[in-house]
């Protein structure tokens, strides 16, 4: 018996996934703190993303003349997270920042930012999701069909995921 029914390694050839899954979880962070400290200016954040279908990196450097991305990742520096996670949470939107030797974990969580929004996980307001950057390609050796391929398999685990959420809502 599956301890995790749905959950199993993705035949990539990644070693390790767990980084990455990780800075995943938290490549956002810079929003939540932005949220909890600036309630007021960031609520006129998700109206204007909202009304405008904007992303948020984009109506954030508008209105704040910061982004989530830099937030958060000054705020896993300051907690001294490992750079293998500040990385990826500070760069996943500006790929050319990162240290070339966590290149490769800001491009995986560029990309499944890409493909959850493309999937229709989470709160997306942008009328047009942006591609992946040509270095997912070029470094993660991951192209167009097998991007597609990816995200049919995240999209067929839609149902699952929302019963998650909804378990955790009540």
């Amino acid at each position: 018996m599956e301890r995790y029914p749905g959950l199993r390694p993705r035949p990539l050839g990644w070693r390790d996934t767990g980084t990455p899954f990780v800075a995943g979880l938290l490549h956002d962070l810079g929003k939540v703190i932005l949220d909890t400290y600036y309630n007021d200016l960031y609520q006129e954040v998700v109206e204007e993303m909202v009304e405008e279908e904007r992303s948020a990196l984009d109506v954030e450097t508008d209105v704040l003349d910061i982004d989530h991305a830099e937030v958060g990742g000054w705020l896993a520096a300051r907690w001294k997270f490992p750079e293998v996670l500040v990385v990826p949470i500070a760069c996943h939107h500006n790929l050319m920042a990162a240290d070339e030797a966590y290149q490769k974990d800001a491009l995986i969580v560029h990309l499944a930012n890409i493909i959850t929004k493309r999937s229709g996980i989470g709160l997306c307001y942008e009328s047009e999701i942006p591609e992946p950057s040509d270095l997912v390609e070029s470094v993660l050796g991951l192209g167009a069909d097998k991007i597609e391929e990816i995200q049919a398999e995240l999209q067929n685990e839609q149902d699952q995921i929302q019963e998650f959420f909804n378990n955790l809502t009540g």
